[in-house]
């Protein structure tokens, strides 16, 4: 796809023309018109969804067109590189991958594309803003610049509310309770609407629900919601849409909300009719309204149903009798069937009787376990409860019941590597998306890594017993980058004195120098100094990659410090938006907290040079077991070899 612009440097309509004018070019160096164009451009912020585009070189605009750094590829997850003629770019981009090619300007001498060049072939859209203005929108006076995604495909399925955007991007689920009226709702922040939605009717297979509609709330959010029966309800929260842009919110069962609907039945009473529930809806800026779907609800829909232990719907009741006590009925998982999609991604599907609310963590082991409580094991083919498989992410799936009340369905899977998983909870299945985590492949050697000292200059960090946390994470950093190197891996800090660092630079440089991972080394520090200690990794969101890579190096270091493993954790678990420098961070990213400086045990350690050498070692195993897999090699250092 092309875009003519001042800029742009050749045609690939007619590839003899493209070479005459790269000729001229070169002959001429700057042609008048380049140096016209040039002196009419003023440097611009762009926001990739709702994330600030961070680059060696700042976007620039003409007034009309924007132009952008190449690094934005990595932010809507496409990759790409000059060809090499230098006069276009090569990019993978989508789900599935489609190849395309965009012509490159050259503002100032440096390799730009055109920001309308890539929206159209994403899709996405392009706001202009005033930041001068309180953020309004504005097509001629504007300095801030967003490429939104497009929401696309919204519907109501299987038990959960299901949408796609073109790249990811976050989004936040709430629910409000008003008047005897529920509403779930999922704003997407830094997208906009596809057109063919407006006045569209979604799709809606659920019986219980009303009104699946979808609107622009606000310029860069869009907002789908649905009202809800006491019944069921969505559990508030934030996430991010997964790599190929899918959102996914289950609708969960509400024992209690059931058991009111219930009670105001028996009482001759009946729910309200379900309206927006207090719940902003607009129609678009353009006036158009909002894409909706009703479906005729009885006013007690769980009337026929009954709860069982995990709140799904029962079998057996006895419709003729409603007052006759229903027996206690769980979930069966009836069949467990492995999808290979190629080496690098295959799917786990768990097909149940209703719905569940399973839990998964990785073992001591590397692989997953995966539980579904409330279920019991009714297999149709018994030889699903033991399966091998040849794949590089999945060898062996066991299933089994654990001896416990309530009754729970323990699955483990043998993974030859720490895999990105994602978990999708349906009515009728539980899918589990196994993925090779990126940069996962190759050796150690040959990856480029981004360590990042914690705090710094005037920031000292945390202090405790006269030492201050900048202190000790630039020791480990130093170490930390020396074992690297020793291994064949290319290091760089983000600082290697002690000087003032600003937070978002860190991952603007790993962001800069296309960085294969970013690891930030801190100390932890609590409320009641003494009373927690141990070794915590966390990472952003749900990121399935960051988190197979907290994983790995959680378990390495927790195996050398001598102190508790507080395990690996999402930073959404510390702040609403997760942490600056991971959030920022365009590739596999963490952040260790150490140990507690304001523990007198742990800082006894945080101070030993020795301590310092084992937890950077064990940083490297981590790392080289994420790329490498359980091979027996992979937790080897120079050293041991």
């Amino acid at each position: 796809m092309l875009r003519k612009s001042p800029f742009a440097i050749g045609s690939f309509i007619v590839p003899k023309i493209a070479c005459l004018i790269c000729v001229l070019g070169s002959l001429l160096c700057l042609s008048p018109r380049q140096a016209k164009a040039d002196s009419a451009l003023r440097p611009v912020r762009v926001f990739v969804g709702s994330k600030p585009l961070e680059a060696s070189t700042s976007p620039l605009s003409d007034g009309n067109e924007t132009f952008v750094p190449l690094d934005i590829l990595a932010m809507v997850g496409a990759q790409g590189h000059l060809n090499k003629r230098g006069d276009a770019v090569k990019i993978a981009y989508g789900h599935p991958i489609q190849e395309a090619e965009l012509a490159v300007a050259r503002p100032e001498g440096k390799p730009m594309l055109a920001l309308s060049d890539l929206a159209r072939l994403l899709p996405a859209d392009i706001l202009t803003v005033d930041s001068r203005a309180n953020g309004a929108p504005n097509t001629t006076s504007f300095d801030e610049v967003y490429l939104l995604a497009r929401v696309t495909d919204v519907r109501l399925q299987q038990g959960a509310i299901r949408f796609t955007t073109s790249f990811p991007v976050p989004y936040q689920v709430r629910m409000i309770d008003e008047d005897g009226q529920r509403v779930g709702y999922v704003d997407c922040f830094g997208a906009k609407l596809a057109p063919d939605l407006l006045n569209q009717t979604l799709p809606d297979d659920d019986p219980q629900t009303q009104n699946l509609r979808v609107g622009q709330f606000k310029p860069d959010v869009v907002r789908v919601a649905v009202n809800l029966p006491l019944s069921l309800r969505v559990r508030a929260g934030d996430g991010q849409a997964d790599a190929e842009g899918q959102v996914i919110v289950v609708l969960w069962k509400d024992p209690k909300g059931a058991a009111k609907m219930a009670a105001m039945a028996n009482a001759g009473g009946t729910t309200k009719p379900q309206g927006s529930g207090g719940l902003q809806m607009p129609t678009t800026p353009g006036g158009e309204r909002m894409a909706t779907t009703s479906n005729e609800t009885p006013a007690n829909p769980m009337a026929d149903q009954t709860e069982t232990a995990n709140g799904g719907p029962g079998e057996g009741n006895n419709s003729a009798n409603p007052n006759a006590p229903a027996a206690t009925k769980f979930v069966q998982v009836q069949r467990i069937v492995f999808e290979p999609d190629n080496d690098q991604s295959a799917t786990l599907r768990i097909f149940t009787t209703g719905p569940v609310q399973p839990s998964i963590r990785y073992t001591e082991d590397g692989g997953l376990q995966l539980d579904l409580p409330g279920a019991v094991l009714a297999l149709t083919d018994s030889t699903q409860a033991d399966q091998s498989f040849r794949h590089p992410l999945l060898t062996e799936e066991q299933a089994f019941a654990l001896d416990q009340t309530p009754p729970v369905v323990r699955i483990r899977l043998r993974t030859p590597r720490y895999d990105g998983f994602v978990l999708d909870p349906r009515a009728d299945q539980v899918v589990l998306r196994l993925r090779l985590p990126r940069n996962a492949t190759g050796v150690l050697a040959d990856k480029l890594i981004v360590v990042d000292p914690g705090h710094g200059g005037s920031a000292t960090g945390a202090t405790a017993g006269g030492y201050a946390e900048k202190n000790i994470t630039l020791a480990i950093a130093l170490k930390l980058r020396r074992v690297l190197e020793a291994c064949g891996a290319r290091v760089v800090l983000t600082r290697d004195r002690d000087r003032d660092v600003d937070l978002s630079a860190r991952p603007a440089l790993a962001n800069a120098i296309h960085a294969d991972f970013f690891i930030s080394i801190h100390n932890d520090a609590c409320s009641h100094p003494g009373e927690a200690s141990g070794t915590t990794t966390y990472y952003h969101m749900e990121d399935p990659s960051s988190r197979a890579l907290a994983n790995c190096v959680q378990h390495a270091v927790a195996a050398v410090t001598g102190l508790p493993s507080r395990g690996a954790r999402s930073d959404s678990s510390l702040y609403q938006h997760g942490l600056a420098v991971l959030r920022e961070s365009q590739m596999p990213a963490i952040l260790i907290e150490v140990a507690y400086i304001d523990n007198p045990v742990d800082r006894r350690k945080l101070i030993d040079p020795d301590f310092q050498e084992r937890v950077a070692e064990a940083i490297c195993r981590g790392l080289r077991l994420y790329i490498e897999g359980h091979s027996q090699t992979a937790l080897l250092l120079p050293k041991d070899r």
